[in-house]
């Protein structure tokens, strides 16, 4: 699940639900996103000079590339779940359990 800053966008073309605590797109409470986290992966999209939300803020950085006007883009990646047993996609030991036949 995506959620943030052009979460509707890249969702769509990453293939994922987008779900937003605020704004023309709310969807879904704070709480219950940091809850949503806590079983399956979640990113928050964040652009140059934006905080992340209080829930979010220890998660892992990841940089992204720019989009158009939106500078310093960055995800926060939530935690693996650990009742899953899965890597979350995109993870080292994901990439290598693709590649084996």
């Amino acid at each position: 699940m995506i959620s943030g800053d052009e979460a509707i966008r890249v969702a769509f073309r990453t293939g994922c639900a987008s779900r937003q605590p605020g704004g023309h797109d709310e969807s879904i409470t704070p709480r219950a996103l940091a809850a949503t986290a806590l079983r399956q992966p979640v990113a928050v999209l964040v652009s140059h000079g934006r905080r992340p939300p209080a829930y979010a803020r220890e998660w892992r950085v990841h940089p992204l590339p720019d989009l158009g006007r939106r500078t310093g883009f960055r995800a926060y990646l939530s935690p693996v779940p650990r009742s899953s047993g899965q890597e979350a996609p995109g993870t080292r030991n994901d990439a290598v359990s693709r590649t084996r036949p």
